[in-house]
């Protein structure tokens, strides 16, 4: 059986900036943005997050602007 693929979840920030993180459910996407950009000592405020979604791996990463 193969192994299943994570998916790349995408999201934005209220007041700008955007992330994403790689994981198999939403459940998973949002405990690796916890883990990865909660404040020490604190969980993470959901509600600083805004369209949270599925993206396409490929078109995504080609959509990004090159920087030197």
């Amino acid at each position: 059986m193969a192994k299943e693929k994570k998916l790349l979840w995408a999201f934005n920030w209220k007041g700008g900036g955007y992330n994403q993180v790689y994981a198999y459910t939403h459940k998973k996407a949002l405990e690796e943005i916890d883990r990865l950009f909660k404040k020490p000592d604190s969980s993470l405020d959901s509600t600083r997050i805004t369209n949270f979604r599925i993206v396409d791996e490929e078109k995504y990463w080609n959509s990004l602007p090159l920087f030197d």
